[in-house]
């Protein structure tokens, strides 16, 4: 096994981990990372090189453990002067059917939803950073139907009609239809 090296933060219900070195570990050691972050109800996030674990451990206890598993970790101490602060587009939603995916990656109905049921900040602040970003609409891709992983842009102007009647005014679809077809004739 390579060793690991990690950063740990802790937050309101678990600890955070970055992987600094993940590229460099051999197949068994990331299985480890892995099956240490699941068996305590967290998630593991390959591309990002970050996993998460629910339960409040102390730096050392965190070290024992991965002592009896057989897994050896350098922890890169951070700066504890300055707070880090993500941005919700970055972090990571920690339960629901989205458990392990970026805020930014989900559904703009899923948050709605979300803050809808529980008034989550993150939720919040993820739709709001959607209503102020312009949109590039010619790069957008759609990730449903039969024009999944088509440009938005490229789509028949007869199928942009049909999502309009098919989705409500509040949903992603409508207003990507409608945006792409207002483009089209000013352009």
């Amino acid at each position: 096994m390579n060793k690991v090296k990690l950063t740990i933060k802790e937050h309101g219900s678990g600890v955070d981990f970055q992987i600094l070195n993940l590229d460099k570990l051999d197949t068994k050691t990331v299985e480890e990372l892995k099956n240490f972050a699941l068996k305590r109800n967290g998630y593991f996030r390959h591309d990002l090189a970050r996993f998460d674990i629910k339960r409040k451990l102390t730096q050392k206890q965190i070290l024992q453990i991965f002592e009896l598993l057989e897994i050896t970790a350098d922890v890169i101490e951070d700066d504890k002067s300055s707070v880090e602060v993500t941005p919700a587009s970055q972090r990571i939603i920690d339960f629901g059917k989205y458990k392990g995916f970026l805020w930014s990656d989900v559904p703009l109905s899923y948050l709605e939803w979300i803050y809808k049921e529980n008034e989550n900040i993150y939720a919040l602040s993820e739709i709001k950073r959607r209503e102020n970003t312009a949109v590039n609409i010619e790069n957008e891709i759609i990730k449903f139907g039969k024009f999944k992983g088509q440009q938005w842009i490229k789509l028949p102007n007869d199928y942009l009609a049909w999502l309009l009647n098919q989705f409500s005014k509040d949903k992603e679809a409508h207003k990507f239809a409608k945006l792409v077809l207002e483009y089209k004739e000013n352009n």
